[in-house]
């Protein structure tokens, strides 16, 4: 009766934790010693740390220990943070830090597709075509050196103003609006080419073998890693 108790409280208790913010969150855990709070808070923060992980290193094996890394890192710095700068942005900085230093400046990186974002109403030719883009745009990334790929990650998933990346990578506006700018035109000629040569004969295709078209502005909409390839440069 009693674990049955205890384990309804403990339910009560997270369901409490999951409606409080990251900053009170941290007050507890930080300053009252709150292990539930910071469980809460890491839980919060895991994906995030492992897309922003993923698509610097472009590998999910190695992503995965990033992740896990930065949050190592961040629970064992917590008393250290004072709070000047949100705690996602804090984690943004520790997570891009841990993947730069794993990545360095290696451009041989092994490329894992980026996940495919959901269109099921979209008609298999488009989904075709979909798909590659998609992998046009992974192997863009790859050919990229992991501080590029990462100035591009921060802005265009992750939304970071130049500000905070600025901060998060210890760079100043003028070095990031550079990496930024050269990360975007690489995207965008990459796309470009496979716009201008169409589909490759290596797609795959659904079980009626239907012939894509070229990229419509449907699948351009559909992949928002494709998007933020084509806008403007800062």
């Amino acid at each position: 009766m009693e674990s049955v108790l205890a384990a309804s409280q403990e339910s009560v208790v997270a369901a409490h934790l999951q409606q409080i913010s990251d900053d009170e969150l941290v007050v507890r855990a930080r300053d009252r010693g709150d292990g539930a709070a910071l469980d809460e808070l890491l839980r919060r923060h895991r994906d995030t740390a492992y897309r922003v992980a993923l698509r610097i290193c472009l590998d999910p094996a190695e992503a995965e220990d990033i992740a896990q890394e930065s949050l190592v890192r961040a629970w064992r710095s917590l008393s250290r943070f004072r709070g000047d700068a949100a705690f996602a942005t804090w984690l943004y900085r520790i997570t891009t830090n841990t993947a730069l230093k794993r990545t360095g400046r290696r451009r041989d990186v092994t490329m894992a597709e980026l996940p495919e974002a959901p269109g099921p109403d979209l008609d298999p030719a488009t989904r075709v075509v979909q798909r590659e883009r998609l992998a046009v745009a992974t192997a863009a990334l790859a050919s990229l050196t992991a501080e590029q790929r990462a100035c591009w990650v921060l802005r265009e998933v992750e939304g970071l103003s130049y500000e905070q990346l600025s901060e998060v990578l210890g760079l100043t506006l003028p070095a990031v609006k550079g990496r930024l700018f050269r990360a975007r035109a690489e995207l965008t000629a990459a796309l470009a080419r496979y716009d201008r040569g169409g589909p490759t004969k290596d797609a795959v295709t659904d079980d009626n073998s239907t012939t894509a078209t070229p990229a419509s502005n449907t699948a351009t909409e559909a992949n928002p890693v494709t998007n933020s390839a084509n806008e403007e440069s800062p």
